[in-house]
């Protein structure tokens, strides 16, 4: 039976949880999918972990590709953006010792697990392009390490 590329993708969906090409790999060989890993941190069965990832989709639409990475810098006006939906939404979330988020314990990490992780997962895209497609070259730069 011939099968439609929306159906193949559907399929492939169903049974890996993204359309990644390593994942895949990971599926083939028997191991642990991105996606599973994430259920795993987030301790959410495969359901939650997909209604999670539409909520985001909607919160954080993919905007398009940027090429560059060094063109991938977020403005102020974004990052303002990020910590109002913290704020929004934090006390859902649990931090890596599994306490419920405040406003005041929210670190990186948790934002990573719960919104971070899961927006970009299916897309292997960078956040900032959740929020833009046009090129942002940073005047600074900061790391989280």
């Amino acid at each position: 039976k011939e099968m439609s590329m929306e159906d193949a993708v559907e399929a492939i969906m169903g049974a890996m949880g993204s359309c990644r090409a390593e994942d895949f790999a990971s599926w083939l060989f028997g191991e642990m999918t991105a996606n599973d890993k994430l259920k795993q941190l987030l301790k959410m069965s495969a359901t939650e972990l997909q209604a999670l990832k539409a909520r985001l989709a909607e919160d954080w639409p993919w905007q398009g590709f940027i090429e560059l990475t060094e063109h991938r810098g977020i403005t102020l006006a974004q990052l303002q953006r990020i910590v109002a939906y913290v704020e929004e939404h934090c006390h859902a979330w649990k931090d890596r010792a599994g306490k419920a988020g405040t406003l005041d314990t929210v670190n990186l990490y948790t934002f990573n697990a719960n919104v971070i992780l899961p927006a970009t997962l299916d897309m292997s895209c960078a956040f900032v392009e959740l929020m833009t497609s046009s090129a942002q070259i940073p005047d600074w730069f900061i790391s989280h390490w």
